[in-house]
């Protein structure tokens, strides 16, 4: 029982460190910047073309079952 416990905590701390950084995603809609540090996340998206700041969100943010959550 003891090694599966360690197993998943080493899976999820994989799955984290994977995530961890800074991550960019272009689109119609406009640029978004996502940084991942700790449990936590910061995200901007902006009109680069346009030049022109759209939104800003951020909080934490954690990986179960295999699914990012925010």
């Amino acid at each position: 029982m003891r090694i599966i416990i360690v197993l998943l905590a080493l899976v999820q701390s994989i799955a984290h460190a994977q995530l961890e950084g800074a991550w960019k995603s272009e689109s119609k809609e406009g640029t978004v910047t996502i940084i991942y540090a700790g449990k936590y996340f910061a995200a901007t998206r902006y009109d680069l073309t346009g030049k022109k700041f759209i939104a800003t969100w951020g909080g934490s943010w954690e990986i179960k079952d295999k699914t990012l959550t925010e």
